[in-house]
């Protein structure tokens, strides 16, 4: 094996690393976004429902 195919394999090697990791860390960070992104709508889903109580009332841009 000559020096450049050994450092093919290396470069390889740090690539399929990178993005095995680096997949593994975005896929955590779109989990986390999908939590929150359902707690949001949670809490739009409480505020909608105090609104039509009269509780709160809606945002009007002209104000």
């Amino acid at each position: 094996m000559d020096i450049v195919q050994f450092l093919f394999s290396v470069v390889n090697l740090l690539l399929a690393l990178v993005v095995l990791f680096g997949g593994r860390f975005f896929m955590r960070q779109i989990d986390e976004l999908k939590d929150e992104i359902e707690e949001l709508h949670e809490h739009v889903a409480d505020l909608e429902q105090g609104t039509s109580s009269g509780l709160i009332r809606p945002l009007k841009w002209n104000e």
